[in-house]
């Protein structure tokens, strides 16, 4: 991830390297496509992901710019993506010519006549604004659009606590901007159904499994019931041979006697 993404005409790239050193010296990392080459399929995916994981995506206005389709293609990309949009004039340019969605924000003017300096105290303050907020937002982003191209994989969801925290963050997107786009929205409540989901499967694979040991406990407690009677049954029959035993015997020897007794 980036810190800013500088979508600029060709034109104005003397001025886009002053800015890109002087936001270096600051410590921030900063997407710029130098190369003039045609645009084609690999090059849009680049732009476009480049766009998508950067936090903040400042337009150098200039009338260079706003006759640019390219310029226009990638402002249209960050617009979709509710990236945080920072407008610079670098040169003027008609109000009534620049896309809605950076009209109605403050712009911050780099021009020949304006102090550096200055102008570029606003720009680092404008990025800085709700930094957490906007890290936030980038995360989640990127995390939606690759699950979205790898055709919705349960597997790249959020989960425990990361999603107790996109729905924490979810909750506060009404009063916050950059706003919540369609597809991050969908990401959250994809994971929270996933997660329910595992929910219930874990909860029935728990019944189940207090299910079963009440059955085998169940079983176990007959058969051990059965074990003790066919034990006293044993120990019954065996008394009793016992005791038919002892009186076979005694009656023997009760004969005895009486034959003795007789033949004295």
């Amino acid at each position: 991830m980036s810190d800013v993404f500088i979508s600029y005409s060709r034109k104005d790239k003397e001025f886009v390297h002053q800015l890109h050193d002087a936001l270096v010296a600051q410590k921030r990392e900063v997407w710029v496509d130098w190369e003039d080459i045609p645009p084609t399929a690999d090059w849009h995916a680049e732009i476009f992901a480049a766009i998508e994981s950067a936090h903040a995506f400042v337009v150098v206005l200039s009338p260079d710019y706003l006759a640019s389709p390219v310029c226009a293609e990638e402002l249209g990309h960050a617009v979709q993506s509710n990236k945080r949009l920072v407008p610079i004039v670098l040169r003027d340019v008609e109000p009534h010519d620049v896309n809605v969605a950076l009209s109605h924000l403050n712009w911050i003017f780099f021009r020949a006549s304006d102090n550096f300096d200055a102008a570029f105290a606003q720009l680092i303050k404008a990025l800085d604004t709700d930094l957490e907020w906007v890290e936030a937002h980038t995360r989640l982003l990127t995390r939606a659009i690759e699950w979205n191209a790898k055709k919705r994989d349960d597997s790249l969801l959020v989960r425990g606590n990361d999603l107790r925290a996109a729905e924490e963050w979810q909750a506060k997107a009404s009063s916050k901007e950059p706003k919540l786009t369609p597809l991050q929205g969908e990401y959250i409540l994809a994971s929270r159904r996933s997660a329910n989901s595992r929910q219930r499967i874990v909860l029935l694979a728990v019944t189940i499994a207090l299910l079963v040991a009440t059955v085998l406990a169940f079983v176990a407690f007959a058969q051990r019931n059965v074990a003790v009677a066919q034990t006293n049954v044993a120990n019954t029959a065996e008394a009793q041979a016992v005791s038919a035993a002892n009186a076979r015997a005694t009656s023997e020897a009760q004969a005895v006697t009486a034959a003795n007794a007789r033949a004295t």
